[in-house]
């Protein structure tokens, strides 16, 4: 299989950010298969108290989420298990499966660790036959599914070609996309496929700064038009123009549409004069080419002449001429995590599946490896199901219980736990938890991902304690959400008040 999965000596960037981590117990707790779970009695969605037998502080803590005005009408599920004491202490229909939005991206990480491994690697490739300077037939560009290849990278390949004497290319430059299936479009992203912003890129086997397209438009003197240029270049087709005028601000229009013959933007409104520019960063919409266009003109630019044109296609010429490897999967997951990347979940959800087939990943497939993977850790459950890997739109279904039972697993096992705990969000510090958390008391205390669609929010991670014992995992899901930023306020102070209880509980004399 292209790229087996390689595990790396200790890489240095994880080590530090697990080093930081309050407990330091992963040894005493390694085994292969999570620890007995206690088995919690059916609850009702209308009773609110807290499990095995917890105080009536804890009660009432939970009662207070569930009357939130906020979610008082929603679908509110909650899971909080004390990873010390082995026992939940607060659960509401923490079995009932919701739409966990961006929470559905801990799925994809863990079973991304757990299958290929934190030090798996994404190459893309160049081959052909070189001789003399020359490249004789197509020249093969070759992606395995890397969700951070880039622009820079692209002109990496080029320097690579003429370090190597390459003068000439006596064919077209294929774009071999076969690492994944001709499906670009992730599941569920149909549901709002007018929606050009950049978290609903569309996905392929070689992609090139995120299948996106900026386009620039720099302001000139009054009167005359701006001008508009697009990176990559040749991405999309610019019709209209934008003036400079003297207005007090600018108001350009831009509308993207997809044609048989590529993207077009069409331009108009106007924008000051002057010397400044602004930038928007949108999908493309079929992005199969884009990086074959970009590594065409950067070779021109070093003088190395192609004299066929780019498509997609493969040669059976296998050898070498230039290589980039990106970073580790661990390292890439930081965007999963941290950022709540769709993009780069999509990637590496495909990526899934072409690993284990050694070829054309399919979304389909890589949802049902996943939900295998999630089964097979003991995270599973009535309702469970997988359709995509960002958590975008209305996708799949997973409990309270369910992530914190996977979160529970990724805490004891060895093998993952570094990595994924250091991919989470740390509260008022870092990532989508930058501004949340930030009392003293807290920072640094929460390590979570985050989750928001227009209906739904979700919180999931741990409550690191301060004196080396094991965190407390909390999972919280709300659907049917009227008011999604009053929705995150609640979630925060019910952590906080369970972050409370679990420090005061064992300030007590033992």
């Amino acid at each position: 299989m292209r790229h087996a999965v390689r595990r790396l000596a200790p890489f240095a960037l994880i080590a530090i950010a697990a080093a930081s981590l309050a407990a330091a117990t992963v040894g005493a707790e390694s085994r292969k298969k999570p620890a007995p779970q206690p088995v919690l009695h059916a609850k009702k969605a209308t009773e609110h108290d807290a499990a095995d037998g917890s105080s009536p502080a804890a009660g009432a803590l939970l009662q207070a989420l569930v009357d939130a005005k906020s979610v008082a009408k929603s679908r509110l599920g909650v899971a909080v298990y004390d990873l010390e004491s082995g026992r939940y202490t607060h659960v509401h229909a923490h079995d009932v499966a919701l739409n966990p939005a961006s929470n559905a991206k801990l799925l994809t990480a863990a079973a991304a660790l757990g299958l290929l491994g934190g030090g798996h690697t994404f190459a893309t490739t160049v081959t052909g036959a070189l001789e003399g300077g020359t490249v004789h037939g197509p020249l093969v560009l070759r992606g395995h599914g890397d969700p951070s290849f880039s622009t820079a990278d692209v002109a990496s390949l080029s320097e690579q070609m003429a370090a190597k004497g390459v003068r000439s290319i006596k064919g077209p430059i294929l774009v071999d996309q076969g690492f994944f299936d001709d499906s670009f479009v992730p599941p569920a992203f149909e549901q709002q496929e007018n929606e050009w912003a950049p978290f609903r890129a569309s996905t392929s086997a070689l992609a090139l700064d995120g299948n996106t397209v900026t386009l620039i438009v720099a302001a000139s003197e009054r009167g005359k038009a701006a001008v508009v240029r697009v990176e990559p270049e040749g991405a999309a087709l610019v019709e209209g123009e934008i003036r400079c005028d003297s207005g007090t601000g600018d108001s350009p229009q831009l509308e993207l549409r997809a044609e048989a013959d590529g993207l077009h933007a069409k331009v108009s409104g106007s924008i000051r004069p002057g010397h400044h520019s602004l930038r928007y960063v949108r999908r493309a919409h079929d992005p199969r080419l884009l990086v074959g266009h970009a590594l065409k003109r950067s070779l021109g630019r070093l003088g190395i002449a192609v004299e066929g044109g780019v498509a997609l296609g493969s040669a059976p010429e296998t050898r070498l001429i230039a290589e980039h490897v990106s970073q580790p999967l661990a390292a890439l997951l930081f965007r999963v995590g941290k950022e709540s990347d769709n993009f780069y979940a999509e990637m590496i959800f495909r990526t899934l599946d072409a690993e284990k087939k050694g070829k054309r990943g399919v979304s389909a497939d890589a949802a049902h490896e996943v939900q295998a993977f999630v089964e097979g850790i003991g995270a599973g459950g009535d309702g469970l199901s997988v359709t995509n890997g960002s958590g975008l739109f209305d996708a799949n279904r997973v409990s309270a219980s369910m992530l914190a039972r996977l979160l529970s697993w990724a805490w004891r096992e060895p093998s993952v736990h570094p990595e994924f705990v250091s991919l989470l969000a740390v509260g008022g510090v870092d990532g989508t938890l930058r501004s949340r958390f930030k009392d003293a008391e807290l920072r640094g205390r929460i390590r979570a991902k985050t989750g928001t669609l227009e209906h739904a929010a979700s919180l999931a991670g741990y409550i690191l304690r301060p004196d080396g014992r094991r965190p407390v995992v909390f999972a919280l899901i709300a659907n049917d959400v009227n008011d999604v930023p009053g929705a995150r306020v609640a979630f925060d102070t019910f952590v906080r008040g369970v972050l409370t209880e679990s420090d005061a509980s064992f300030a007590a004399p033992p």
